[in-house]
């Protein structure tokens, strides 16, 4: 197994990657001539319904902006070439000048958006952060990504025994599988990372450590959303 030691911040992480690593080359698609640096885009998943929060998540207000907003920013600190919202064309971010992705296969979850930005965009690498992470922050977004371009591969965090699928990297490697997994109904993104890391298509970003989880916090209820705001 090839592995590799690096430390994000205050977490201990280590890189590892499949027995097989030489099948995320083979399958790779790259859009640009990797010579004159891959195509980086960040894409704000927020093609949700909301339906338990009672109220649009993307709408929410963290540090003086509402949450997409938030997200977005965080993929442009991150250094990505340009940001897209996988999302309704009638969102929030409706004349904001941000490009939309919609989802071709609505009421299936966030793998609709990942697939329909895989397949949509032009770029080599796509860094996802789904909206309804207020504790996310742009240095691990960042170094999720230097970790994926060094290593040619897709990256997912993992923290005590489960994937972070919607703060994560990916390449069109990724493609076939998802599509055979959409349409086999098999909408889990555990699952789906769980096969594409024993492929090789992705590589598993191993987290521990205090706290290790506090930045993948996701927002799903009202019950959420007021835990949030007594703890920041």
């Amino acid at each position: 197994m090839r592995s590799e030691r690096s430390v994000i911040f205050d977490l201990r992480c280590k890189l590892k990657m499949s027995d097989t690593p030489h099948l995320a080359v083979k399958n790779s698609d790259p859009i640009s001539d990797m010579r004159n640096g891959p195509k980086v885009f960040g894409v704000v998943l927020a093609g949700g319904r909301s339906t338990r929060m009672g109220e649009d998540k993307a709408r929410l207000v963290v540090e003086g902006v509402p949450l997409w907003e938030r997200q977005a920013r965080l993929l442009k600190e991150a250094d990505v070439q340009a940001v897209i919202v996988s999302g309704s064309t009638s969102g929030p971010w409706a004349g904001s000048g941000f490009r939309v992705v919609q989802d071709d296969l609505p009421r299936i979850g966030p793998a609709a958006g990942i697939f329909s930005a895989l397949r949509e965009l032009p770029a080599d690498f796509i860094i996802v952060v789904a909206v309804d992470m207020p504790r996310m922050d742009s240095g691990f977004l960042a170094s999720l990504l230097q970790q994926a371009m060094s290593q040619g591969v897709g990256v997912v965090p993992r923290v005590d025994g489960r994937w972070e699928p919607l703060a994560a990297v990916y390449t069109r490697s990724v493609l076939p599988l998802l599509k055979e997994r959409i349409r086999l109904e098999k909408f889990g993104l555990q699952e789906f990372v769980d096969e594409a890391v024993s492929l090789g298509f992705l590589a598993g970003l191993q987290c521990s450590g205090e706290n290790a989880g506090d930045r993948f916090l996701n927002l799903n209820t009202q019950d959420d959303w007021r835990s949030y705001i007594r703890r920041k």
